[in-house]
């Protein structure tokens, strides 16, 4: 799992600087925390839209775990 910030104008109503989780399903908007220079997930929110839908739209932040 990563974190993603969306960086572009994009058909799904998703506003610049935006961050979203991605994993096996998709992409999931998330509430954030920030605890010193780090950002923590607090937990998702909305619904999950597809990797390849959003892809052109999103940017890389923070890797998580085991990114492939």
């Amino acid at each position: 799992m990563s974190l993603y910030i969306v960086v572009k104008r994009n058909p799904y109503a998703l506003k610049g600087g935006v961050l979203l989780e991605r994993d096996d399903a998709g992409y999931q908007k998330v509430e954030t925390r920030t605890v010193g220079s780090r950002v923590e997930v607090i937990r998702n929110v909305g619904f999950i839209m597809l990797h390849k839908e959003l892809d052109p739209y999103v940017m890389k932040v923070q890797q998580k775990g085991l990114d492939k």
